[in-house]
């Protein structure tokens, strides 16, 4: 898992990073942590294959909320979890999709739960697969692209979205 942590503080980066490396160790979750000191380097760096962005709301040029705006217009998918010290803005995250607001200072708890239910999206959004043989191959399907499957004397066939048809000498 990719994460990335824009914030401009560096000491309350430094407190996000070491706090979800802990988080990590202890549920045995790998990820990368790509840190960002504001909106607009985040912005230009565009990074692919973020999964959950932390981001700080209170910046100077772009702020948080701004940021998560700009963001949403490329990458729907990406978790966000917004660290501020301005309530107020909680309302507002609910227009870019937030998994949730961390009030400074962040307690670990909070921090632990609010990762709890980012993961619990993010493994909700990932790819399933079926995976079934013909003729001594494995074959696999994902489960958002089969239309269909038919199963009649013991042949199985599996419609696929781009008409397709894979035969399956498994039953199912």
């Amino acid at each position: 898992m990719r994460m990335a942590i824009v914030e401009d503080l560096p000491s309350e980066r430094l407190k996000l990073e070491t706090m979800l490396t802990r988080y990590g160790a202890e549920r045995s979750v790998k990820f990368q942590i790509l840190p960002f000191d504001s909106g607009k380097a985040f912005l230009d760096a565009r990074p692919e294959g973020i999964d959950l962005v932390l981001i700080g709301i209170e910046r100077a040029a772009v702020n948080g909320m701004e940021t998560a705006r700009r963001m949403r217009e490329y990458d729907s998918r990406a978790q966000l979890i917004f660290v501020t010290h301005l309530v107020q803005y909680a309302i507002e995250g609910y227009g870019v999709n937030a998994v949730d607001f961390l009030v400074k200072p962040v307690a670990y708890p909070a921090l632990c739960a609010a990762m709890d239910r980012a993961l619990a999206r993010i493994r909700a959004m990932a790819p399933r697969f079926l995976m079934t043989g013909y003729a001594r191959e494995t074959v696999s399907c994902r489960i958002q692209e089969i239309t269909c499957i038919e199963s009649l004397n013991r042949k199985t066939l599996i419609h696929m979205l781009d008409g397709t048809v894979l035969p399956s000498s498994e039953p199912l």
